[in-house]
C-alpha cells in the first residue's frame, strides 16, 4: 500500500496534469466555435520560464535537499496551476454559454437566505466591510504563504493534501465556468447601486468588467501574468479559506487563528466577491469532496494502475515439466 504522502503527492500531480490538459482541450476547441485564442509571447516566455526554473530545481533539489524540492514542487503546483485555470476561464468565457444567475437566485430564495442578507449584516458593523474587504484578498497571500511554510516545516503530507485540494478545486470552478457563467449576486441583483457606497471601491464587482470584455469578444491574447479569475460558481475562494484552514488543523498555534481567519473569508465571498450563497455551498462541496476522498481515489487508481501492469508469471513449457516429472 502507497505511503499517505505519495498518495497525497499523486493526487496534487493529477489534478494539476488535468487543469493543464482542459486548458489544451478548450484551446484546441476553441477555432471550431470561432474563436482566435493566442498569448502574449513575453510574459508567457517568463511564465514558462519560472516555472521551468522550479521544477529543474524540484528535480535537482529532491534527494539532497528535500526542503527546497518540497518548496519549488509546491510552487510549480500552485502557480502554474492558477496560471492554467486562469486562462481557462477566460476562454471559457467567450463560448458565451447563458447565464444562469436566475437559477442561482432562484437557488437562494429556497434556501431562505441570500446574498443581500449578508450585505445587510456587514454593512451594518461600521468596520467589517473595510476589514472583510482586506482579508478577501490577503487569503491569496496566504495561500501561497500556507504552501510555502508546510514546504518549509517539511510537513509533506499535509502539503499534498493542499495542493491537491487547491488542483482539484480550482479545475471544478473552471470547468463549472463554462457551461454555468454568471455574473454573481451584485450584478444580477442590482446590489452595487443600494450598497455600493458602503463597501469598499469595487467590492461585488471588481471581476465584472473583464468578464464582459471577455464574453463580447472572439479574440484574445492571454497575458499570463495579468490573468483574470472570471468563475462566479462554485466560489473558489470558499475553497480556498477550507483547504487553507484544514492544513493548520493539527498545529496548535496556528490552528484557531486560521479557523478565525478563514471564517472570515467565507463571510467576505459575498459582500466582496459578489457570491451567492449556493456559489459559496458550491465551493465548499467541492473541497469537501478532494478531502474525504481524494487519498482513496488515489489509492485505487493506483491499484488498478499495478494490476493492470502487473506481468503475469510464465506458464513452464512441455519439456521443463517433463524433466521436473522425470526427476
Amino acid at each position: 500500500m502507497p505511503s499517505n504522502i505519495r498518495l497525497q503527492a499523486v493526487s496534487a500531480a493529477t489534478w494539476f496534469i488535468g487543469l493543464v490538459a482542459s486548458l489544451l482541450l478548450i484551446l484546441c476547441a476553441a477555432p471550431a466555435a470561432g474563436l482566435r485564442v493566442s498569448f502574449d509571447p513575453i510574459p508567457t516566455t517568463k511564465a514558462l520560464s519560472l516555472l521551468g526554473v522550479f521544477a529543474l530545481l524540484a528535480w535537482k533539489a529532491r534527494s539532497i535537499m528535500p526542503r527546497v524540492a518540497l518548496v519549488a514542487s509546491s510552487f510549480v503546483v500552485i502557480w502554474g496551476g492558477a496560471l492554467a485555470g486562469g486562462a481557462l476561464c477566460m476562454i471559457a468565457a467567450m463560448f458565451r454559454f447563458p447565464l444562469i444567475d436566475p437559477w442561482l437566485a432562484a437557488a437562494d430564495t429556497w434556501l431562505g437566505i441570500n446574498t443581500v442578507d449578508v450585505v445587510r449584516l456587514v454593512v451594518a458593523i461600521p468596520f467589517a466591510p473595510k476589514l472583510l474587504y482586506s482579508i478577501y484578498f490577503l487569503s491569496v497571500v496566504l495561500l501561497f504563504g500556507t504552501a510555502f511554510a508546510l514546504a518549509c516545516l517539511g510537513r509533506a503530507e499535509r502539503l499534498w493534501e493542499f495542493c491537491a485540494a487547491y488542483g482539484f478545486c480550482l479545475l471544478v470552478a473552471t470547468l463549472c465556468s463554462l457551461p454555468l457563467p454568471a455574473t454573481g449576486a451584485f450584478e444580477y441583483l442590482r446590489l452595487d447601486g443600494v450598497y455600493g457606497s458602503r463597501l469598499p471601491p469595487g467590492s461585488g464587482v471588481y471581476w465584472l468588467e473583464a468578464l464582459h470584455a471577455v464574453r463580447s469578444s472572439s479574440s484574445i491574447v492571454i497575458n499570463p501574468l495579468g490573468l483574470h479569475g472570471l468563475v462566479a460558481f462554485p466560489s473558489f475562494h470558499t475553497g480556498m479559506a477550507l483547504m487553507t484552514a484544514a492544513a493548520w488543523r493539527d498545529d496548535r498555534f496556528l490552528r484557531w487563528p486560521m479557523f478565525v481567519w478563514n471564517g472570515l473569508v467565507l463571510v467576505s465571498t459575498m459582500p466582496i466577491g459578489g457570491h451567492y450563497i449556493v456559489d459559496v455551498m458550491a465551493g465548499a462541496l467541492a473541497w469537501f469532496v478532494i478531502f474525504r476522498y481524494g487519498a482513496r481515489w488515489t489509492g485505487a487508481m493506483l491499484s488498478l494502475r499495478s494490476r493492470l501492469t502487473k506481468v503475469p508469471a510464465a506458464a513452464p513449457s512441455p519439456e521443463a515439466a517433463h524433466v521436473r516429472s522425470v526427476g
